[in-house]
């Protein structure tokens, strides 16, 4: 119940009510990884990245964090314009094993909103060399090429996703968005 309070009233504008809630679960020493992984979206969602990172921080230290407490704080970290934040615990999740299709599109989206595409191409090369890279990664890269004026790239990607047959709306949106 607390978990679904902190999504409910962190999503609704109460960021308060959340904290609050999320305070009293821990103080009450039921926390887990859901609750502290939907801390960090709602936090970051709010613009406060401070308190995304310290809980972000504390779930590593309680040895509780997992894939999805990662990209929740990676999306976080991109959001609020933190992308040594965002780049750090990406590479902390590969290094760990735990990075997926989620880890490395939530890495490319925080390049994105942060447009370095140097780190995008990174990821993006990297997700297809694992042959991980799924419609959701080459929309982000798609956007992130486009957002920075690197159309070709763009282009390369597009045609790679039609012959892959991976090629669904968010692609050819993505691709639209990028010319």
């Amino acid at each position: 119940i607390y978990n679904s309070y902190i999504n409910a009233t962190g999503k609704n504008g109460s960021f308060a009510e959340a904290k609050n809630a999320f305070e009293e679960i821990v103080r009450l020493g039921i926390a887990n990884t859901v609750t502290y992984t939907s801390y960090i979206n709602v936090a970051g969602k709010n613009g406060r990245f401070t308190e995304a990172k310290n809980a972000f921080e504390e779930a590593v230290r309680l040895d509780i964090a997992n894939t999805v407490t990662y990209n929740s704080y990676i999306n976080a970290a991109g959001e609020n314009g933190k992308l040594t934040e965002a780049k750090t615990a990406f590479e902390e999740a590969v290094r760990l094993g735990i990075a997926d299709i989620g880890t490395y599109n939530s890495y490319i989206n925080a390049t994105w909103k942060n447009g370095n595409f140097t780190e995008a191409k990174n990821a993006f090369e990297e997700a297809v060399r694992l042959d991980i890279a799924d419609t959701g990664i080459y929309a982000n890269y798609i956007n992130t090429a486009g957002e920075n004026g690197i159309f070709i790239k763009a282009k390369n990607a597009f045609e790679k996703a039609v012959r892959l047959g991976i090629a669904e709306t968010k692609i050819y949106t993505s691709y639209i968005y990028a010319a």
